[in-house]
């Protein structure tokens, strides 16, 4: 199990200003990384929660690209939500995400909490019990 001393959390709102955006996020993490931050989480949305028309970028495209402007600090999100992407496909971005940070990646889960992003995108957004037990239940499906 990774321990984490100091993190940070990038935001990665304001996607629609694209590689301006993505420069920022990379400015600050090596900032952060200079500064001993030894995490960088991002946020895990497929949109931000004010709506769609907020965009934000795509959680482990931008944790893989901050991986190659980075070298120590471990990087992960702030959690990935068990409901919306398949256990397979999250252990994959995950498993890719290490090798390509040389080992920093960290697999963090939640259980979602935004209903109008589950409904958006076709996903069962679930409750009470069968929501608490996702996360144990779904990434056992990805081993």
């Amino acid at each position: 199990m990774a321990l984490i001393r100091r993190g940070i959390h990038l935001d990665t709102h304001g996607a629609d200003d694209g590689a301006a955006v993505f420069r920022r996020l990379a400015d600050a993490a090596r900032a952060a990384e200079d500064a001993g931050f030894d995490a960088i989480s991002v946020p895990d949305h497929v949109y931000d929660p004010g709506g769609p028309a907020f965009p934000m970028f795509e959680a482990y495209t931008v944790l893989g690209a901050l991986a190659a402007v980075t070298s120590s600090a471990t990087l992960l999100t702030l959690a990935s939500p068990v409901t919306l992407r398949s256990p397979g496909l999250l252990a994959k971005a995950v498993t890719t995400l290490d090798v390509i940070s040389g080992g920093r990646a960290v697999l963090s889960v939640g259980v979602g909490w935004d209903a109008g992003e589950h409904e958006a995108y076709g996903r069962a957004f679930g409750n009470g019990r069968a929501k608490a037990s996702a996360p144990d239940q779904r990434c056992r499906g990805a081993a």
